[in-house]
C-alpha cells in the first residue's frame, strides 16, 4: 500500500492537530517550564508531531521501497512518534524531571486510538477484498449460437467452483440484501428457484451492460428482466411492477421513468 505525498502530509497533520487536542485537554504543558506561554507550546507540539509522523511515513515507503508498505508499521507509527516526540518536548522544555512518565504518558495512551482505528481499518479493507475475490462474474455464449437467450450467467468463487449457472432468459431478476445479491431464476421453466451470493447489485449490472444484456435497474435494490413483467401497478411516484412466476411485487424508485419498461 503506498501513499502519495499529500496523503501522508494530511496523515502528518492530523496527527499533529491531534496531539495538539490531547495536550490541551489534559493540560500537559503545566509540566514544562513558562507554562504561561501556553499557545506557544501548543503550536510547537502541533509543529514537532507533525513534522515527526511526515520524517516516519516517509523513511518507512523509501526503505521498504522494493517490500511494498507495511501496514503494521504505518498503525504504530503514532505510537512510536507518541513517545519520541513527547520525550523531545520534555527534554528540550521541561525544568522538573520527576514528572516525566506522567507527561509522556499522556501522549502515549492518547496514541493508542489512532493506532487501534488504522489497525481495524487495514483489517477491514483485507476482509473487503478478500469477500470480493471470492466472486467473479462473466457472461457465457453458447457456441452455435450468439442470440441472446444462449447468453449464461456465469458465477464462480476463486477455486474455481461454480456458484451459479443460469441461462439469462431464465432470470427474472435480482435483488440486493445488504452486501448480498439474490437472483432469482426459473427452474424446469416454471419453478421459480433462488440463490443468494456476496456481490453487489452494480456489479452485476455493469457485466450485463458491458455484455448488451437488457435488464432494468427499476430500484437502488432491483435489477429486473423486462421479458417477465407483467403489470404495472400503482399511480405516479409509487409505481410497483408485478413479475410474472415471482409472488413479490418489485418497488419502482421515483427517478426511474416507467415509460421505459415495455408494457
Amino acid at each position: 500500500m503506498n501513499f502519495s505525498i499529500k496523503q501522508k502530509l494530511l496523515f502528518s497533520l492530523a496527527f499533529g492537530f491531534y496531539q495538539l487536542l490531547v495536550s490541551w485537554f489534559f493540560g500537559s504543558f503545566k509540566f514544562l517550564k513558562n507554562e504561561s506561554n501556553e499557545f506557544l507550546y501548543l503550536f510547537i507540539i502541533f509543529l514537532v508531531f507533525s513534522l515527526l509522523e511526515f520524517a516516519y511515513l516517509n523513511f518507512i515507503l523509501k526503505s521498504l521501497k522494493r517490500k511494498g508498505f507495511n501496514k503494521l508499521l504505518f498503525s504504530v507509527s503514532f505510537l512510536s512518534i507518541g513517545l519520541f516526540g513527547s520525550s523531545l518536548m520534555w527534554i528540550v522544555f521541561s525544568e522538573e524531571k520527576e514528572h516525566f512518565l506522567i507527561f509522556v504518558s499522556s501522549f502515549i495512551i492518547a496514541s493508542f486510538l489512532p493506532t487501534l482505528i488504522s489497525i481495524l481499518y487495514f483489517i477491514f479493507k483485507e476482509t473487503e477484498e478478500k469477500f470480493s475475490k471470492l466472486t467473479s462474474i462473466s457472461l457465457k455464449t453458447n457456441t452455435e449460437a450468439s442470440s441472446e437467450e444462449e447468453k449464461v450467467f456465469h458465477l464462480e468463487n476463486s477455486n474455481g467452483k461454480i456458484l451459479l449457472e443460469v441461462p439469462i432468459s431464465k432470470i427474472i431478476c435480482f435483488e440486493a440484501n445488504d452486501n448480498y445479491v439474490l437472483t432469482y431464476y426459473l427452474k424446469n421453466d416454471t419453478d421459480l428457484a433462488k440463490s443468494m451470493e456476496r456481490i453487489s447489485l452494480k456489479k452485476i449490472e455493469e457485466m450485463l451492460n458491458q455484455e448488451s444484456v437488457v435488464f432494468k435497474r427499476v430500484h437502488k435494490s432491483y435489477l429486473i428482466n423486462p421479458t417477465y413483467v407483467d403489470e404495472v401497478k400503482g399511480r405516479a411516484q409509487a409505481y410497483k411492477i408485478k413479475m410474472n412466476y415471482f409472488n413479490t411485487l418489485v418497488p419502482v424508485s421515483r427517478s426511474y421513468d416507467i415509460n421505459s419498461i415495455n408494457k
